[in-house]
């Protein structure tokens, strides 16, 4: 399995409800960026998508954190910032209603199609069909998938974060060699005081479990969600300007 996307073929089947039936993660309560669903008739067209009528549910969802909702799993838009988590570590689904019965042969799936994030990913799976939501056939599952490398098991940040970091860090930095790893796949973005970082140098890093990026600065702390900056100051309690180290309580 992999985090940023993973293909489920299978003999063509008519279906109604598509389940996602997660048994185990590699750490944490699982994580879905996207579930899409594809007919034999129109291989191009996504049939999980709430615009074309799909309506999804779940066994939970993880409360808390407002970037994590079960609708965006199926709103066509990838990246952490637009993903489910479940309430569960094991034992956890989701599963999307059609709004007609059609002939399914492949489903797709993502933890974090950008890139950024390899925890909360679904390393044991069942992924199921029914025609009327009481009766289930197996399509597809975990079985045949070769296991994460050694090393990923417990690992939170994906390629693209190590991208992330590059952005923010000095030239001077001492991070670890990228290794073997290739980014051509990866939109590469930039930001910098003008998109309200509060200084160009960066002193730490954060990745919380609700998905922002907390990044410290030689002039102060502020918060990232993928979009904007949003600064941190004596406002809310913070009372020095340099930050050297962040930690997560």
């Amino acid at each position: 399995m992999n985090p940023r996307r993973n293909v489920e073929d299978f003999t063509g089947i008519l279906a109604k409800f598509v389940r996602f039936r997660i048994l185990k993660t590699n750490v944490r309560e699982a994580c879905l960026d996207e579930l899409e669903i594809y007919g034999e008739g129109e291989p191009s067209r996504n049939l999980a998508l709430a615009s074309a009528g799909a309506k999804a549910t779940a066994s939970g969802t993880l409360q808390g954190y407002q970037i994590h909702q079960l609708a965006w799993v199926q709103d066509g838009l990838y990246g952490n910032t637009h993903s489910w988590i479940a309430d569960s570590v094991s034992n956890a689904w989701m599963c999307l209603e059609l709004p007609s019965l059609a002939r399914i042969n492949r489903v797709v799936w993502s933890r974090d199609r950008e890139g950024y994030l390899i925890d909360r990913l679904a390393t044991e799976y069942i992924l199921d069909v029914s025609t009327n939501g009481q009766d289930w056939t197996i399509v597809t599952s975990s079985e045949d998938r070769k296991p994460l490398p050694a090393g990923e098991i417990f690992g939170g940040y994906g390629p693209g974060f190590r991208q992330a970091l590059l952005r923010f860090a000095p030239i001077t930095s001492t991070l670890p060699p990228a290794g073997e790893e290739t980014f051509s796949e990866y939109h590469l973005d930039r930001w910098q005081t003008e998109e309200g970082l509060p200084a160009s140098e960066v002193t730490a890093l954060l990745q919380t479990v609700d998905g922002y990026l907390w990044v410290g600065t030689s002039a102060g702390l502020a918060r990232f969600d993928g979009v904007k900056f949003t600064g941190l100051g004596e406002a809310e309690g913070i009372r020095t300007s340099r930050i050297i180290c962040i930690m997560q309580g």
